[in-house]
């Protein structure tokens, strides 16, 4: 074989590996949540919006609440909800409107996006509530099992919300992935099973 038909032969094989390269990228990747998959439309990708909305979203899950001084845990408490918490909301209601417009407009994006975020209000519930009970109040314990029920109390609101999500979620997972719509079914249920106590316990 002569030196040109070497090179010829090298580009088309050069050419191969950049085509395949692009159509086999992350793009190509199906999106997951929990290490499940959330994208039940089978014979096309899922779109390139969805994609970037859970990056985002996984980004918002990642965020862990800052750290408080052990001398100041009151101060912190009052940190958090005025910056992190004001800070997550504002990013997530963006990011569910986001959501709500490529449902909207590609009606087999719109599981995946309950999905993403009936998480994302579920997650920032659980954050808020695993906070640890300031110091000044670990000695006394009904003080810490105040706190730790005015915390319960005070994110009931962000666990109805992930509820109405997964209700959502569990209908229209009923004919699309039997997996996600016992998940959804579930995660429902203990919602209003928290709801139906009125928060006592």
């Amino acid at each position: 074989m002569s030196q040109h038909q070497n090179r010829g032969l090298g580009g088309i094989l050069l050419s191969c590996l950049v085509f395949l390269a692009c159509a086999g990228g992350p793009e190509t990747r199906p999106p997951s949540v929990d290490g499940r998959s959330i994208w039940e439309e089978s014979g096309r990708p899922a779109p390139a919006g969805l994609m970037a909305c859970l990056k985002r979203a996984e980004d918002l899950w990642s965020q862990p609440i800052p750290s408080c001084d052990p001398s100041n845990n009151m101060g912190c408490l009052g940190k958090v909800l005025n910056s992190w918490l004001i800070t997550q909301r504002r990013e997530l209601e963006v990011l569910e409107k986001e959501l709500a417009a490529l449902g909207k407009a590609d009606p087999g994006q719109t599981l995946a996006a309950v999905i993403i975020l009936a998480k994302s209000y579920d997650l920032m519930a659980h954050k808020l509530r695993s906070m640890p009970v300031p110091q000044s109040l670990v000695a006394d314990l009904e003080m810490a099992r105040i706190f730790r029920l005015a915390l319960k109390r005070s994110t009931a609101p962000l666990r109805q919300k992930a509820g109405a999500y997964w209700k959502q979620c569990a209908r229209l997972a009923e004919k699309k992935s039997e997996a996600w719509h016992a998940e959804c079914s579930a995660q429902a249920a203990s919602v209003d099973k928290e709801m139906a106590t009125k928060l006592i316990n």
